[in-house]
């Protein structure tokens, strides 16, 4: 069984999971309007539930008899209190499209744009006197 709710199925791949299901799987689709599949092409075993998305899916639960199993589910949920986030401790590499991959930076820290001094020269290789007064200098 396939149930869908709350979507204009416009975005994919998500938008074709409701294509690949299998023509004997059972699709629900519960919306404020048919869309994608539901409006024009529905399978015999589909069902659709338009209107208020709370008011479908209570009544939903109420019929399978599961009013009780839910109202425990949401108990517990709420008396756990919201889910924090994780952060992420460090850099996380993102491969692009010509597969190499990419360091994406997770520090705020601003970047320090390079000093005039090393654009003149650009094509000449660095001197080691120049590296360390650069580096002096970051140290002040």
């Amino acid at each position: 069984m396939l149930i869908v709710m709350g979507t204009s199925l416009q975005v994919e791949p998500f938008a074709g999971i409701v294509r690949w299901a299998n023509p004997s799987c059972p699709r629900i689709l519960i919306n404020r309007t048919a869309v994608g599949p539901f409006e024009h092409r529905r399978r015999q075993l589909d069902a659709v539930f338009e209107g208020d998305l709370l008011s479908n899916v209570t009544q939903l639960v109420a019929s399978l008899g599961w009013t009780a199993k839910v109202d425990g589910f949401l108990a517990a949920d709420k008396a756990r209190g919201p889910t924090p986030l994780p952060i992420p401790a460090a850099p996380v590499a993102v491969r692009t499209k010509s597969t190499r991959p990419v360091a994406r930076a997770t520090s705020t820290r601003p970047v320090r744009p390079p000093s005039p001094s090393n654009e003149s020269s650009s094509s000449a290789s660095p001197s080691s006197s120049s590296l360390s007064s650069s580096s002096d200098e970051s140290r002040s």
